[in-house]
């Protein structure tokens, strides 16, 4: 009843948001953009087919609703499958504002191209990085495409799933793809060095956790 009451709640606060644009004739200005910022909360029912909650690894605690309408760019009932990530929203925010002078360093990439169908889906890796405990393992993660690789801070070990095939991540294939499995664990790797992300101490070294590959 909680669940189903905090839903119905955000369903009428956003429709009060766009009755509010039409009122005020800023509908035609003003683009909205819904996003969640995490999976489902572990005290709620699971997300199935997805494994894992909020904050996980899993896809359970990172595939999260994303919505966007640009007056004059979008459709009704247009779905893509595209990957994007949140930090992605800066770059497109900018654009569609008309921005031309962009600070030194931006995460993320434009959308726009993707929305309006000038961009087909690339390479570029999406990235994870979660050093902290709290009620899951440390870890960080990388896609490429539809291949996912998390590493384990604690072990130091990866696993690897093909999300076209197994959305639920059940099974791990990094002893059948090698290849694969390292290429995805020397980008992470590559990029976590780049931006020096802080990584958990190991208790008996007092050194931090290495990077992945």
């Amino acid at each position: 009843a909680t669940f189903a009451t905090m839903v119905e709640g955000m369903d009428q606060s956003l429709a009060d948001i766009r009755s509010s644009l039409e009122r005020l004739g800023v509908e035609n200005d003003t683009v909205v953009i819904f996003m969640s910022d995490n999976g489902s909360p572990s005290s709620c029912v699971r997300n199935k087919p997805l494994r894992g909650h909020k904050i996980t690894a899993y896809e359970g605690g990172t595939r999260v609703p994303f919505a966007i309408y640009i007056p004059g760019k979008t459709e009704s009932n247009i779905r893509l499958d595209t990957p994007i990530i949140i930090e992605d929203l800066f770059p497109t925010i900018l654009e569609l504002a008309g921005i031309k002078k962009r600070p030194r360093i931006v995460d993320g990439q434009s959308i726009l191209p993707i929305i309006e169908g000038k961009q087909a889906p690339n390479d570029r890796p999406l990235i994870w990085h979660y050093p902290n405990y709290y009620d899951q393992p440390a870890y960080s993660s990388i896609r490429i495409r539809n291949w996912k690789l998390i590493y384990w801070h604690a072990s130091q070990q990866s696993v690897l799933y093909n999300l076209a095939e197994d959305l639920s991540e059940t099974t791990d294939l990094s002893s059948s793809n090698p290849r694969i499995r390292r290429h995805l664990s020397q980008t992470l790797g590559a990029y976590l060095r780049d931006v020096q992300a802080a990584m958990p101490i190991i208790q008996a070294t007092q050194e931090p956790v290495p990077y992945p590959h």
